[in-house]
């Protein structure tokens, strides 16, 4: 009887599922005919900030894309079945941002105001940088759900620089733990500009923000390890937050920087002249890194 008793206790999650797909199917038809466009199941996602990029419902995608030009409720159920729960939550609003679309309009009305704004001009200090595209301009917004929104160059590929610094923060912290990172880094604001040569009364950067922040941040990921393995568990770092898109490396703007980093090797020397770095710390390849 066990076995038997499995097989019920299976036909029942598996029931369970296809009411749960009747009833999402029934709510997509509204009445209608008895099949109904694919793109309006597309476009109910999308409305609720999951587009085509998002690996929770790739499946589904994949599988609309098979069943056709119009859906039947077989063929619905087939296709939101991978990717179920998470179909269930967009189309019932529930989301953290329930009204995705009002939410979009306004930050497209935003970026519309924003992009009337064109004083400033493009770094000049990085010869790599002075060269891109003043005239990109893009926007992109991730809920912790996982709802994206994005417009103008958005798709663009750009150089990270300093924004870099909370994420290499973060590294740090994963591997050292709070105190570990901070017997090493402080956590005040420095009153002064990113890259002042400047450090705090324990002769530390002042927070991991700045640029003798950041530096010690890198000495405090992977210390030890060849450097390619630490550079390729950066990569990985970045490519999991992208949902899987890995990052690319710019090598013109690596040695772009290299040939201007003055600063940052002053920086480095004065961290290295206070004791702020582990020990055994080599300071050439912190800085390359």
């Amino acid at each position: 009887m066990k076995p038997h008793t499995q097989t019920s206790q299976g036909a029942q999650r598996s029931l369970s599922r296809a009411c749960r797909g009747s009833l999402l199917f029934e709510a997509l038809r509204d009445g209608a005919d008895e099949a109904f466009p694919t793109s309006r199941l597309v476009a109910a996602l999308r409305e609720s900030g999951l587009g085509p990029d998002d690996p929770r419902i790739a499946d589904t995608l994949a599988l609309l894309a098979e069943s056709g030009p119009i859906l039947d409720l077989a063929a619905f159920r087939r296709a939101i079945d991978p990717s179920l729960s998470i179909i269930e939550q967009a189309l019932r609003g529930e989301l953290v941002i329930r009204e995705f679309r009002s939410f979009s309009n306004t930050l497209r009305e935003v970026f519309d105001r924003s992009d009337r704004e064109w004083s400033g001009a493009s770094a000049r200090g990085i010869p790599q940088l002075g060269r891109m595209n003043a005239e990109r301009f893009g926007a992109a917004v991730a809920s912790v759900d996982g709802q994206c929104f994005s417009v103008g160059d958005a798709r663009s590929e750009c150089c990270v620089q300093s924004t870099c610094n909370p994420i290499s923060y973060c590294l740090a912290l994963e591997e050292q733990g709070v105190e570990g990172v901070h017997r090493h880094i402080g956590c005040e604001p420095s009153g002064a500009p990113f890259n002042e040569l400047t450090l705090n009364s324990r002769g530390l950067p002042y927070n991991p923000m700045i640029d003798a922040g950041a530096i010690m941040s890198g000495a405090l990921i992977g210390p030890g390890l060849p450097m390619a393995n630490r550079f390729d568990n950066v990569l990985g770092k970045w490519q999991d937050l992208a949902g899987r898109a890995r990052p690319g490396f710019s090598q013109e703007t690596c040695l772009s920087e290299l040939s201007t980093a003055n600063r940052r090797l002053a920086l480095g020397y004065l961290l290295r002249e206070s004791g702020a770095f582990p020990e055994g710390t080599e300071l050439a390849p912190t800085l390359e890194f």
